[in-house]
């Protein structure tokens, strides 16, 4: 496997910073006995960094071994800056040292499919100028304030410009078959952890032992829930939901991997352990998103898989079953109506006034009227919040959360950025997973073509997430398709 040259010589620079680190520690643990453990923590920090900055491909892996750890924020810039998001922003900052330095065959790569998703940013930084010219007339403010409405315009594009560039990033890192087993391996070992805590935190719940609800102020790094006398796990993802949505792409990896014969984790026994481990904590979620959005993408696999010579009645009547059921669900859940909510309701008692049941529902109505009345280009982008939060005020309903915007992301893109903006991201994912389903077919490695329909898998299980979850903050989709086109990408033999 090749290695992209180093941004920063570790050895001189270790050889500096150690003496001066430990000389630091060692004053502080004098003059300020109560510091000396922050100081430690922020000392062993710097030297993590350290040692990412020898390699991209380190600094790629941490991020994606903290893909699922959303209840730790860095920092809070009206966006929450999570541990995976700091390492990706870390990872473009060296690849573009690289890249200036010239101190490595650096190639980013392109494809035609990528343009559309170029020129979707660049609509959305059109749509986002939309805050100069009439959100006044929905959040009255008087000059040029850089905190609220403008803040929140630079915050969504900026990350939007993160999340793009996590995508280039992992297809430019993973270069051979060598980095995409290393990284499926780091993927199941976070997951792993976070759920062997999460078991931890459903007995521990129950018996009362210590670290199972964790909170720092008005955050939750982990938070327990209780539905029917029983522990709701979210580990360290902060909600139960987080937790079963983003691990749900992983277990769909793991049962294609497995119809395929391929081990994903050492051997198969391991991997049968480790996909037994997961759904068990995922049952412990209790979300009803995952319950109904699991069936789906397990029923979808023969579709991506191919069916081969002939297509089986069972196979294509049980897809066609799932995507009924899915398709009702999800449709009168855009109505406003969660049936599986309502069932939820009326086994667990749940009162009229959850949170869920009275503000969710609503959001949904407001995002289609905005929607009918700004069809073609929307609202602006990062523009739907303060529409549904009028909107709700209006109604007497209480706002609690500072950003309030429709459980579904496919809705949120055709209020912020209209018809246009959804038809370019649309084109984008549709153009990606179908190229991607092409070379894997394809490829005449049989581990190539497991490795790529488990990771086309993986990524059309988060497209379908989308719909449950407004996540495209988060570099979990992102993560998923630039993986599974690297993976589709590496030179064949037969090429």
């Amino acid at each position: 496997m090749t290695h992209l040259r180093s941004t920063v010589h570790v050895p001189v620079a270790a050889a500096i910073a150690a003496p001066a680190a430990a000389g630091v520690l060692a004053l502080t643990a004098i003059v300020f006995p109560k510091a000396a453990l922050v100081v430690a923590a922020a000392l062993l920090g710097c030297g993590l960094i350290l040692y990412l900055l020898a390699r991209p491909e380190r600094t790629f892996l941490a991020m994606v071994f903290c893909l699922p750890i959303m209840g730790i924020g860095v920092l809070d810039v009206g966006v929450t800056v999570t541990l995976s998001k700091f390492a990706g922003a870390l990872l473009l900052l060296q690849l573009l040292a690289i890249r200036i330095q010239g101190r490595s065959s650096l190639r980013i790569p392109w494809a035609r499919d990528d343009a559309f998703l170029v020129a979707f940013w660049i609509y959305c930084l059109l749509a986002a100028l939309v805050f100069l010219l009439s959100l006044d007339r929905v959040v009255p403010f008087s000059g040029f304030h850089l905190r609220g409405p403008y803040l929140r315009a630079i915050n969504q594009l900026a990350v939007l410009a993160l999340m793009i560039g996590i995508y280039f990033a992992t297809r430019t890192v993973v270069r051979d078959k060598r980095m995409v087993r290393r990284t499926i391996q780091v993927v199941l070992l976070s997951f792993g952890l976070l759920a062997i805590y999460g078991l931890y935190q459903f007995v521990g719940h129950r018996f009362g032992l210590p670290l199972t609800d964790i909170r720092q102020g008005p955050t939750a790094i982990s938070r327990v829930g209780v539905f029917l006398g029983m522990t709701r796990i979210s580990s360290l993802s902060g909600e139960p939901k987080h937790l079963a949505l983003s691990m749900l792409p992983v277990i769909v990896l793991l049962l294609s991997l497995g119809a395929s014969g391929q081990t994903a984790w050492r051997t198969r026994r391991a991997s049968f352990l480790l996909l037994l481990l997961l759904v068990t904590v995922f049952m412990g979620t209790f979300s009803r998103g995952g319950f109904i959005l699991l069936p789906l993408c397990v029923a979808a696999l023969p579709l991506l898989r191919g069916w081969g010579g002939s297509v089986r009645i069972w196979k294509t009547l049980i897809l066609c079953a799932a995507v009924v059921v899915f398709a009702g669900l999800l449709g009168t859940r855009l109505m406003g109506v969660d049936l599986a909510e309502m069932f939820l309701f009326r086994i667990g008692e749940t009162t009229v006034q959850h949170w869920e049941g009275t503000i969710e529902y609503p959001k949904t109505f407001i995002a289609w009227q905005t929607a009918a009345q700004h069809p073609v280009f929307g609202v602006g982008f990062g523009n739907a919040t303060f529409y549904i939060k009028k909107a709700l005020a209006l109604q007497g309903l209480t706002v609690l959360s500072p950003v309030e915007n429709p459980p579904n992301q496919f809705l949120l893109l055709l209020v912020e950025t209209g018809v246009v903006g959804l038809t370019l991201f649309a084109l984008f994912a549709g153009r990606t997973l179908a190229r991607i389903r092409k070379r894997v077919r394809a490829a005449r490695d049989p581990e190539t073509r497991a490795l790529g329909t488990a990771l086309l898998s993986a990524a059309f299980a988060m497209l379908v997430v989308y719909t449950y979850m407004s996540w495209f903050s988060e570099p979990f989709l992102w993560f998923w398709l630039g993986l599974a086109r690297a993976a589709a990408d590496i030179p064949q033999p037969a090429d």
